[in-house]
């Protein structure tokens, strides 16, 4: 992993990340378009909205993918 600088966007496997975990166990939120990176432990992330949400993962880490679409009517 790497940074842009104290103010840029973390830079993971080459993915510009979104969203960023930390070295620990982390519950992250994501929605529709983000990049969630993960640093480490176990993490949870739980995606929302219609489209894709990508997640770049260390090696050391497991990745559990929850995805909640709330009923906004759209479907029938």
């Amino acid at each position: 992993m790497q940074a842009a600088g104290p103010n840029g966007p973390t830079i993971q496997d080459g993915y510009t990340c979104t969203k960023v975990g930390s070295p620990g166990n982390d519950t992250l939120t994501a929605t529709a378009g983000d990049v969630v990176c993960d640093m480490g432990g176990n993490d949870t992330i739980t995606a929302s909205g219609s489209g894709p949400v990508s997640s770049v993962a260390s090696d050391s880490s497991t990745v559990t993918v929850a995805v909640n679409e709330p009923n906004d009517g759209a479907r029938k």
